[in-house]
């Protein structure tokens, strides 16, 4: 292989390598930032220490906003890999090298493509981020004395139930477009 095509390889994969830490340290950081608003949130609400509804919101809170970001981030990792390898592989054909390499980079990225397809990472993540900011902005609303406890916790399980919902019928080989198929014949 000429010196060339490996420094060009070698440059696509530092970018590549660049780009997914950069990628990785600013969605820490915002998971991070936003577990602090939301503890702050749920503190300045709920004042006793073992409020039941207190710990269950700061769990589903933390666990979907996890959901999020792994979520996110799996999706914009195949997207920038298959991008860039997808890249590669033109200008390992231009210079007519091994076709091995070729195959393998090929086989990586359908391998990744199919698992993303498989995990729905990007309709994972919009779902649990509806989610998240859904039951947020209920807090809100409830932090603010706009709705009362009862109203708040009614609210709350819908949101939670809508969730499981969506993720069963996910699951079960649906789309999100054919549930809304399904709701514009209703209509």
């Amino acid at each position: 292989m000429n010196i060339e095509i490996r420094i060009l390889i070698f440059i696509l994969l530092v970018i590549f390598i660049f780009i997914s830490c950069k990628h990785i340290v600013v969605h820490r950081n915002l998971c991070i930032s936003e577990k602090i608003y939301i503890n702050k949130l749920i503190n300045c609400i709920f004042h006793k220490p073992n409020d039941i509804l207190k710990i269950e919101l700061e769990h589903d809170m933390n666990w979907y906003l996890e959901k999020v970001h792994i979520s996110k981030y799996l999706y914009s990792f195949v997207c920038v890999y298959t991008i860039i390898m997808n890249g590669i592989i033109p200008l390992l054909n231009i210079f007519e090298l091994d076709k091995t390499i070729i195959s393998i980079i090929s086989i990586s990225v359908s391998i990744l493509v199919a698992l993303n397809s498989f995990l729905r990472s990007e309709e994972s993540w919009i779902r649990n981020r509806k989610t998240f900011e859904d039951i947020k902005y209920l807090l809100e609303e409830f932090g603010e004395e706009n709705i009362d406890e009862e109203t708040f916790m009614l609210k709350y399980k819908m949101i939670k139930k809508d969730n499981l919902n969506t993720w069963f019928s996910l699951r079960k080989g649906k789309s999100k477009n054919d549930n809304y198929n399904k709701n514009k014949k209703n209509k």
